[in-house]
């Protein structure tokens, strides 16, 4: 059986089998009408007319139309799984940013209450702590670790002042034995006559021992020593021993 297209009239070979299937309405693929095959149906193809190839040019509008809707539903799926493949990056980008923030802010919580420590241990981090302290308009106090029991006077050596009258002069090591900067004690000086009773005591400011004052700021390295320098008056013949104390 043939039909042809009213509105091109290009003719076709069709089956009852392609009729039944779309109800009899097929699509022409030459000008893409949808046209009822019954209308135009003829047993024998015209003398003079060529039977276009119908898998070519032919196509049930049912069939057709179930197509077009399955393109358009594998577009929207395309569409559906890109935004939710930018939605899981999206995701997945603010998950990283967060851990990284909190990870960050857990950092600057622990560096804050250790700080002290830190700064002992690694002097060179103090103008970076100021500097922080400073942009986020914090107070921070930057005591040095203390631990006088590692600190130690070597080398002490006391003799008459050589311009004063009557008073001593005493040199000395102030040694750091810890592995961390500490701040310079107050040196306490204690006579004591051979009974072991106190006969004077006095005691000294970091700015009072050491020749530059401004050491007392920077704290005394690890396994470093400072001259120490005291200038005392003389006091008297009971006096028969000393010691120091640091505080």
């Amino acid at each position: 059986m043939y039909t042809h297209c009213p509105e091109c009239s290009t003719y076709f070979r069709i089956t009852a089998e392609q009729l039944r299937a779309a109800q009899g309405k097929v699509r022409c693929s030459n000008c893409e009408t949808v046209f009822s095959a019954l209308e135009t149906l003829e047993e024998t193809l015209p003398a003079g007319q060529v039977s276009a190839n119908e898998d070519q040019n032919t196509t049930p509008a049912k069939e057709t139309a179930k197509k077009e809707k399955k393109s358009k539903k594998s577009k929207k799926d395309k569409r559906v799984k890109t935004a939710g493949h930018g939605k899981g990056f999206i995701k997945a980008l603010f998950s990283i940013l967060l851990t990284l923030i909190l990870i960050t802010g857990f950092l600057a919580q622990f560096a804050y209450f250790q700080r002290n420590d830190l700064v002992a241990k690694y002097p060179v981090l103090l103008p970076y702590f100021e500097q922080a302290c400073g942009l986020a308009h914090m107070e921070c106090d930057f005591s040095l670790r203390k631990d006088y029991s590692k600190l130690s006077l070597e080398h002490k050596d006391i003799r008459v002042h050589p311009k004063v009258k009557k008073s001593l002069l005493i040199n000395g090591n102030l040694m750091n034995q810890a592995n961390f900067v500490q701040p310079y004690p107050i040196v306490t000086l204690t006579f004591t006559d051979s009974q072991d009773k106190v006969v004077a005591r006095r005691g000294f400011t970091p700015t009072e021992y050491l020749s530059n004052p401004a050491q007392a700021e920077a704290g005394l390295s690890p396994r470093e020593s400072a001259l120490l320098v005291l200038e005392v008056l003389d006091p008297g013949p009971d006096a028969t021993n000393f010691t120091f104390d640091f505080h």
